[in-house]
């Protein structure tokens, strides 16, 4: 008996190992199953693609559309470069203002310069006229005093040369000749 319980448990121990280990090949193909099943729907869905892509008809679409980039990037570059020549323009232009500016700038700091002086000039002739004027009619106005003495001075010399003609006029009036004169003319 003890020979057929050895047995027993010994094909009992053989069965159980043999039943944990088909189980555990089991697990372990599943896990396997599982990350092949994975790989394979990654590799099939690459072959799709690549199939897809590979296809002519996509081929041809993908190349016009390559061309048509290349042709958009070149249009691009043109459009970069006439946008530095026009950046470049505006630059020169910009410049330009600026030095117009400052040109204008320095002919109205002239101008104000000579509105200034002009200003200061006219009223510096106008101070002048003034004084000018004054001197003048204090000039004149010495003159007009001295022509007056003088045709004062002139009546009053013609008054008395009158007078003595008056004086002559009534000596020889009053002489024997002028009395013989005057007698006959009356």
């Amino acid at each position: 008996m003890n020979k057929n319980i050895g047995f027993i448990l010994s094909v009992l121990f053989g069965v159980v190992c043999f039943s944990a280990g088909t189980y555990y090949s089991w697990m372990n193909m599943e896990e396997r199953y599982v990350k092949y099943t994975e790989k394979w729907d990654k590799i099939s869905s690459d072959v799709e693609q690549f199939v897809e892509v590979s296809n002519p008809k996509t081929i041809r679409f993908y190349v016009s559309e390559l061309r048509e980039i290349l042709d958009d990037m070149t249009t691009l570059s043109k459009v970069i470069e006439k946008g530095q020549e026009f950046d470049e323009a505006l630059e020169m232009l910009y410049d330009g203002i600026v030095q117009l500016e400052s040109e204008m700038e320095d002919v109205i700091g002239k101008d104000l310069e000579n509105k200034e002086t002009i200003e200061l000039v006219n009223n510096h002739i106008k101070e002048v006229d003034v004084r000018v004027r004054s001197e003048l009619q204090s000039v004149l106005n010495k003159e007009l005093k001295q022509i007056d003495l003088k045709i004062i001075k002139q009546f009053d010399q013609i008054e008395n040369e009158l007078q003595t003609i008056k004086n002559l006029l009534s000596e020889i009036e009053n002489s024997k000749i002028g009395k013989k004169i005057w007698k006959v003319k009356k």
